[in-house]
C-alpha cells in the first residue's frame, strides 16, 4: 500500500479549473426577467446537484504510525464516502452599461453529516497488527470542518460591473467586489499568476463541484482599451482570504497529508513508543506513570508536542496589480501581456515558539518528581548490572532526564501556527495565439522575487526540539534547529519562522488541438500542457523538505536526496477529449475526457507542483440532454487507480 504525502492545496486541485470546465459545460437554461418599467433586465440560473463519491480501497493498517498524516485515510474503509446535495443561483442584475452579478451556493453532504466516521474502528485494527494506539488524539469530524464541506451556504461572487465607450473610440470596463484573479495562461498547474487567488480546496473536493476552487475576494479590477491593439488593465485588492484546505479526517483517497494547520487541527502528536524503549525497557504503562507525575498528558500511546491551533493572518491592504496587454495587427489572434503584482500569499506557512518558561518549569518538574528519582535510581542499578562506572551512569541518567525535560517542554509550552507571508513580488509575460485557424498555443512566464519556501517538515523540527533540550538546558539557546544548513538558532521565546523567502521562476506552455469530426465522433481535441519550476538561491536543495516528503529525523540528506526539494522540476498534463452530439436521440449529448499528468523529474517546495514520478489518470464521461447533465469520473494513481482509485457521480438539474 502506498501513500502520497503532500500539503493538500492548491496545485494539486487547480488542473480540475480547465478539465471540469470542459467536461462539464453545456448549453444552460437561465429565467429571464424585468424588473417593471425600472429598466433592469435580470437573469437567474440555478444548479442543483445530486453527488456521490466512492473509494474503491479499503482500510489497510499501515507499516508504521503516521499520527500527524493519517486521520483521513483512518476515516473511512471505502465504499461511498461522499452523497451530497448541492444548489448553485446566479443572478445578474443590467441596466445600461451597468450591472450587478452574484453567485451563492449552499450545500449538504450526508456521508461528512450523518455518516459513520471509522477512525476508531481502523485505530483498533492498527493496534492489533502491533501499531500504536493512537485514540484521543482525534475526536470525529470538526464542526469547522462540517461548515466548510459537510453543511453550509456562501456568497462566491458578488461585485459591480459597468462599461464605458469614450468618443475616441477608448473603452473602460470596471469590476468592484468580490470576484477572483484572471490574469494567466496556466491550465492545469497553480503558481505563477494563478496564485493571486485563494482556493477553495474544501469545497471543491465535493463530488460535481463546479467553479468552487477559487475564492472570491474583494477588489476593483479595471481594463482600459486604448485602441484595438493596446490596453491596460490593473487591481486593487482591499480584502485578503486564505486558501480553504480540506479539513483534518478528509476524504483524500490514495493520498494523505498533514492532520495539522487544516481546519478541525488543534494539536501535533508524537509516539511514545521510543521514549518506552529508552527509558522504561519498552514499559509504556510505566513511562506514562512517570509522565502523568510531571505534568505530562498522553492520549493512549501518544502525546501532544506542540498546540497547532493559531494562525497569523495577513493583512487586507497592499495588495495591487498591473497589466499591458498588446494584440499586434501585424499577428492575426495573438495577444501578448506583461504583469507586475505585489500580493499576500494564500497558502499557508509555519512558526513555532517555545515559550520562555518552558524550558525552566519543564527542569523543574523533572527534578521534583518522586517517580524520576525512582527511575534515576533503576538506571543507576541497571548501568551497573552491565559494569558501567560512575560516569556512564552519569551520562544515562542525564540523557533519560533530557528526555522527560524535552517531553514536558513540548507538552506544556510549544506552539505552531501557520503564517501567511506578504508583499510578494511578482513579475509576469504571457502569450496566446491561433495558428493554422484553430490550434491554440499559450505560454506563461513568471519570475517571483521572494516566494515563501518551507525549510523542515514538521516532525523534523520536533525531533530536533527534542534533541536541543540538552543545550538549551546549558546555554538557552538549540545551536542549529534547522535540518537544512541553515545554521539557524533559536532561543525559547522567539518565533522561529519555518520558511525562507526566494526567487521561484515558473513557466508553462500549453497547445489545445481541435481535430474536428473524426473516428466518429463530432469532435476530438487534445490538450497538452508542459510546466516547470526553479527555486534559486539555495545552496543546499536536498536538506528542505519538498512536495510530498515525509520527515527524516536526523538522517543525512544524501540518504533520501531523492525525497527532498530540487532546484528545477517539471511534468506536463496530456488531455484527449471526444464529443458526439444527438446520442440515441436528437439533443443528448455526450462528452468524455481522459488526463494523463506526470511530474517527470524533481521535486518542487512543499506547496509548489511536482513530486517527481508521480502519475495520474482521471476520466470522465458526461451526458447531457436539454437541462440535465449527469457526469461519470474515475481517478487516481495511474499504477492502482482500476483498484484504488476514487469514482464520483454526479447529476444536475439547471433551470
Amino acid at each position: 500500500m502506498t501513500h502520497s504525502h503532500r500539503l493538500q492545496l492548491a496545485p494539486a486541485a487547480a488542473g480540475f479549473i480547465f478539465s471540469t470546465a470542459l467536461l462539464l459545460s453545456t448549453s444552460l437554461q437561465a429565467i429571464e426577467f424585468d424588473l417593471g418599467d425600472s429598466g433592469v433586465q435580470g437573469t437567474l440560473k440555478t444548479d442543483v446537484t445530486l453527488g456521490l463519491k466512492y473509494g474503491l480501497q479499503d482500510y489497510e493498517s499501515p507499516s508504521d504510525n503516521e499520527q500527524n498524516e493519517n486521520d483521513g485515510y483512518k476515516s473511512f474503509d471505502g465504499g461511498f464516502v461522499s452523497q451530497i446535495l448541492k444548489v448553485t443561483p446566479e443572478l445578474e442584475l443590467k441596466k445600461d452599461n451597468y450591472g450587478l452579478f452574484v453567485r451563492g451556493t449552499a450545500y449538504y453532504d450526508h456521508g461528512l453529516m450523518s455518516g459513520d466516521n471509522k477512525w476508531a474502528e481502523n485505530n483498533a485494527k492498527d493496534v492489533a497488527n502491533g501499531l500504536a494506539d493512537e485514540t484521543g488524539t482525534f475526536d470525529g469530524w470538526s464542526d469547522e470542518l462540517k461548515e466548510n464541506q459537510g453543511q453550509g451556504a456562501k456568497i462566491q461572487r458578488a461585485y459591480l460591473f459597468g462599461d464605458w465607450t469614450f468618443s475616441g473610440g477608448q473603452k473602460l470596463s470596471m469590476k468592484l467586489g468580490d470576484q477572483a484573479h484572471d490574469w494567466g495562461e496556466t491550465i492545469f498547474y497553480g503558481g505563477g499568476l494563478k496564485d493571486l487567488n485563494a482556493y477553495d480546496v474544501a469545497l471543491n473536493s465535493l463530488p460535481g463541484s463546479k467553479d468552487d476552487l477559487l475564492l472570491g475576494q474583494g477588489m476593483l479590477k479595471l481594463d482600459f482599451a486604448l485602441n484595438d491593439q493596446m490596453s491596460v488593465g490593473g487591481f486593487a485588492q482591499y480584502d485578503w482570504e486564505a486558501s480553504t484546505p480540506m479539513g483534518r479526517g478528509s476524504f483524500k483517497g490514495q493520498d494523505s497529508d498533514l492532520d495539522i494547520f487544516v481546519p478541525g487541527s488543534d494539536a501535533a502528536y508524537y509516539s511514545l513508543q521510543a521514549f518506552a524503549d529508552s527509558l522504561t525497557g519498552g514499559d509504556l504503562n510505566n513511562l506514562k506513570g512517570i509522565l502523568g507525575n510531571i505534568g505530562v498528558s498522553n492520549q493512549a500511546d501518544m502525546f501532544q508536542v506542540a498546540d497547532t491551533s493559531g494562525t497569523n493572518v495577513a493583512r487586507n491592504g497592499g495588495q495591487w496589480g498591473v497589466k499591458f496587454k498588446l494584440e499586434p495587427e501585424s499577428f492575426k489572434d495573438t495577444e501578448f501581456s506583461v504583469y507586475y503584482t505585489n500580493y499576500h500569499t494564500s497558502l499557508p506557512n509555519m512558526n513555532a515558539m517555545i515559550d520562555s518558561t518552558a524550558v525552566g518549569s519543564a527542569v523543574s518538574a523533572v527534578g521534583s518528581s518522586p517517580a524520576v528519582g525512582l527511575l534515576m535510581s533503576n538506571i543507576e542499578a541497571l548501568v551497573q548490572s552491565q559494569g558501567g562506572d560512575a560516569a556512564a551512569v552519569t551520562a544515562a541518567q542525564t540523557q533519560a532526564q533530557g528526555a522527560l525535560t524535552g517531553m514536558h517542554m513540548l507538552n506544556n509550552g510549544t506552539t505552531a501556527e501557520t503564517v501567511y507571508a506578504e508583499d510578494i513580488k511578482l513579475w509576469g509575460a504571457s502569450f496566446h495565439t491561433k495558428v493554422f485557424g484553430y490550434t491554440q498555443i499559450a505560454g506563461e512566464l513568471t519570475y517571483t522575487e521572494n516566494l515563501p519556501i518551507w525549510i523542515d517538515h514538521p516532525d523534523d523540527l520536533i525531533a530536533r526540539m527534542l534533541s536541543g533540550v540538552g543545550e538549551l538546558i546549558s546555554g538557552g539557546v538549540i545551536s542549529d534547529i534547522s535540518q537544512s544548513g541553515l545554521a539557524r538558532s533559536y532561543t525559547p521565546g522567539d518565533t522561529y519562522a519555518n520558511y525562507v523567502q526566494k526567487p521561484v521562476w515558473d513557466a508553462s506552455l500549453s497547445v489545445i488541438q481541435p481535430f474536428g469530426a473524426v473516428l466518429s465522433t463530432d469532435l476530438m481535441y487534445v490538450v497538452g500542457e508542459v510546466a516547470s519550476q526553479q527555486v534559486s538561491g539555495l545552496s543546499d536543495y536536498d536538506s528542505f523538505t519538498a512536495k510530498g516528503a515525509s520527515a527524516y529525523v536526523g538522517e543525512a540528506a544524501s540518504l533520501n536526496a531523492d525525497d527532498r526539494l530540487d532546484r528545477f522540476s517539471w511534468g506536463y498534463n496530456l488531455m484527449l477529449g471526444a464529443n458526439w452530439n444527438d446520442v440515441f436521440k436528437p439533443g443528448v449529448n455526450v462528452k468524455s475526457t481522459a488526463r494523463f499528468s506526470h511530474d517527470v523529474d524533481g521535486n518542487s517546495h512543499r506547496t509548489g507542483r511536482f513530486e517527481a514520478g508521480e502519475k495520474k489518470i482521471n476520466l470522465g464521461l458526461t451526458t447531457s440532454y436539454e437541462d440535465i447533465s449527469a457526469t461519470f469520473t474515475w481517478g487516481g494513481d495511474a499504477k492502482s487507480f482500476l483498484r484504488e482509485g476514487v469514482i464520483t457521480a454526479a447529476a444536475s438539474y439547471t433551470f
